[in-house]
């Protein structure tokens, strides 16, 4: 009799978590989605796309403007016939380079960051959350 009683008991503290697993059934049926103003968030991601194309031409021709200049410079400081003249010229051609260089990184993070707030803005005025972030530029000081 101890013995039915002890597996009795073993028996119900292993079946009484099960009881405890089981699931409710739950409904299938979806809440109905809200309608998305789409004419609104293809006009928010036009201007954004817009304003960073617009950005990097910008940014393109700042640095080939740079490239070219530097190049230029270079030349015409080899060209000097003084060595102490040559050293303070190329000196000149490089921090003027890493001057330009560095305000066109300048240049081009401010655009991505004023066209991202306005992306962010425009989307809340349509009524949307997103989950886009900006491309981060891990390096936006590479040497040319």
């Amino acid at each position: 009799m101890k013995k039915i009683s002890i597996a009795l008991a073993t028996a119900t503290v292993l079946v009484t978590p099960l009881f405890a697993l089981a699931q409710v059934a739950t409904s299938t049926t979806a809440m109905p989605q809200p309608a998305r103003n789409v004419a609104c968030i293809q006009a928010a991601v036009e201007k954004r796309e817009t304003a960073l194309i617009s950005g990097h031409n910008t940014f393109n021709t700042s640095i080939v403007n740079a490239l070219t200049l530097r190049k230029d410079s270079l030349k015409n400081a080899y060209a000097l016939t003084e060595k102490g003249a040559t050293k303070t010229a190329k000196k000149a051609v490089w921090s003027k380079f890493k001057t330009d260089s560095r305000s066109a990184h300048d240049s081009m993070r401010s655009v991505r960051k004023a066209s991202w707030g306005t992306f962010n803005t425009d989307m809340r005025a349509c009524g949307v959350t997103h989950d886009e972030a900006p491309h981060a530029v891990l390096n936006p000081a590479v040497t040319l």
